[in-house]
């Protein structure tokens, strides 16, 4: 049986971190990697491996070779992968209801549309986590397991929250085209990503503190770019949010409008109604909690799941009035190609 473990690299540095335990506990916990689902639940929920960080390139060998000996505890069997005509009518039924929420309630909406592609094949993690590391220095990269969630490694460009001595640190990312299409972006791409922003910077205007928000700029994926802000946020005066204000403050962020959608509640019952799989951890976050002062938190997505003999990888893109159901299903397929390197991998 192999034992709980955590991996990951910070974007734009060359170390990697990581740790083992038997120790998993239910829920947030200071010193430790956290793990959040996209939706909560009593099938799906979060969870803390208890551990020291440590450094060094040693930490490859917590990765198995191999998928035989995984176990795991969840109950989250998927569908075959999504097909195309499955995708598009999805995207039709959402972008009809977002006609009917701008018609009866004036609000301009956004859904996020997931798929998902089922691959059968013999998986070496290590090979995977390794050629990742080398093939996306901008992106965090990560691998965690714990026989609660199962095994799940990606290549993310997305923060939900940095800590660093009580200052806060986000992103709002949205929008997403090939590297170097145009140098303007469209408004359908600028609206989903305004949303997003908006949405953030009042989730944290609720703390009390200051907001700056930065200067919009185009952030590269791999193949595609996205558009980009950061967030600042720091206390007017000297005190720190306690561990359960951080455990609300998340729970509010996650997911932003770049993962589910706006208004939330409408963008993730549409999500369950057109949505005919379980995206578990996908869409969620996770990342390493020295203290309620000091962490990382990285969005799931670029993501797949692993199992035995089996990987699954999830991609979405946001719906919007102006989406046309054809082109959000050639987003999601940019989007995988940013996993192309697991593909290539995996199929050698």
């Amino acid at each position: 049986m192999i034992q709980s473990f955590f991996l990951f690299r910070e974007p734009h540095t060359k170390i990697l971190k990581g740790g083992c335990s038997n120790h998993v506990t239910p829920g947030f916990s200071p010193g430790g990697f956290y793990i959040y689902p996209f939706i909560a639940e009593d099938t799906c929920r979060d969870y803390t491996i208890l551990s020291e960080c440590r450094e060094g390139d040693d930490l490859i060998s917590l990765l198995p070779e191999d998928t035989d000996n995984l176990q795991i505890l969840s109950n989250h069997t998927q569908p075959d992968s999504t097909k195309r005509i499955e995708h598009n009518n999805a995207v039709s039924t959402i972008i009809e209801s977002l006609g009917d929420l701008k018609m009866n309630k004036d609000i301009t909406g956004k859904v996020v549309s997931a798929r998902i592609l089922k691959i059968k094949s013999d998986i070496n993690p290590r090979n995977v986590f390794l050629r990742l590391l080398s093939t996306f220095e901008d992106a965090y990269i990560f691998c965690f397991y714990t026989p609660q969630t199962g095994m799940w490694l990606g290549a993310t460009p997305e923060l939900l929250l940095k800590s660093d001595k009580g200052i806060y640190l986000t992103m709002a990312l949205a929008g997403t085209r090939n590297v170097g299409v145009s140098d303007k972006w469209d408004n359908k791409n600028i609206e989903e990503q305004r949303l997003v922003k908006e949405y953030i910077a009042k989730c944290l205007d609720k703390t009390g503190y200051n907001i700056i928000i930065g200067e919009q700029y185009t952030k590269r994926a791999g193949k595609i770019e996205h558009i980009c802000n950061d967030i600042y946020a720091y206390p007017q005066q000297k005190r720190k949010l306690e561990p359960k204000e951080i455990e609300t403050l998340l729970k509010e962020l996650s997911p932003t409008p770049a993962l589910g959608g706006f208004p939330k509640e409408f963008a993730l019952n549409m999500i369950k109604r057109t949505e005919n799989f379980n995206r578990a951890y996908y869409g969620g976050f996770m990342g390493y909690v020295k203290d309620t002062e000091t962490f990382s938190l990285y969005v799931n997505l670029r993501s797949g799941n692993v199992s035995q003999k089996e990987l699954i990888l999830f991609a979405g893109g946001g719906i919007t009035l102006d989406s046309v159901p054809e082109k959000e299903w050639d987003e999601t397929e940019r989007k995988l190609s940013t996993l192309g390197e697991i593909l290539s991998v995996i199929q050698k």
